[in-house]
């Protein structure tokens, strides 16, 4: 099991190797990548993601999800409006009104035209953005957008590979299809 150095580590590593930006050797799979961490690391993974973006040769877009929601809705309604709907009604009747919307294909669109013209795609905030959207949700509802550009998840919690469980309380639904990032046996 590698810490989470090692991991980030090979992260960067990973990242400039042709393999990751070509997608190859993925065996016809999406170039959807998952790092998981402890919830307690939050503020080292947000140093190290400043760090990647910075020191990159690599075209970053990093994306954090609780602004893109945000965004949407300061776009579509305003947030004074949000908030205004808070205060009256309350926080579960305001999840309730922005669950439709974040629902659809919005977020996943808006993500989408965020990382036009990159090489890779750096998601993060899923804790902040919980229970808004679901990382499972969300990563399905990218996989038409994102065929060609490699995505990378940050998730404060445990992945196995088939199961993510947010802060290592909440089950989400299974998902397979990402990779965890951790440094291959025998190729380091």
């Amino acid at each position: 099991m590698y810490n989470l150095t090692e991991r980030l580590k090979y992260l960067t590593q990973l990242m400039q190797t042709s393999e990751f930006l070509e997608r190859r050797g993925l065996g016809n799979e999406l170039a959807f990548y998952i790092v998981d961490y402890e919830p307690a690391e939050e503020l080292r993974v947000r140093s190290f993601i400043q760090y990647l973006t910075a020191h990159s040769p690599v075209r970053i877009a990093v994306i954090n999800l609780y602004a893109a929601i945000l965004d949407i809705f300061a776009e579509e309604v305003g947030l004074e409006t949000l908030w205004d709907m808070e205060r009256a009604e309350g926080s579960s009747a305001l999840l309730e009104a922005m669950r439709p919307v974040l629902e659809t294909e919005r977020l996943a669109e808006s993500i989408r035209r965020k990382s036009a013209n990159s090489q890779a795609v750096l998601l993060h905030g899923v804790g902040t953005a919980y229970p808004l959207i679901r990382s499972h949700s969300l990563l399905n509802r990218l996989h038409a957008r994102f065929t060609e550009t490699p995505v990378v998840l940050f998730f404060p919690g445990r992945y196995t590979g088939t199961q993510m469980s947010l802060f290592g309380l909440k089950t989400d639904d299974n998902y397979y299809r990402a990779l965890r990032v951790e440094p291959v046996v025998g190729k380091e």
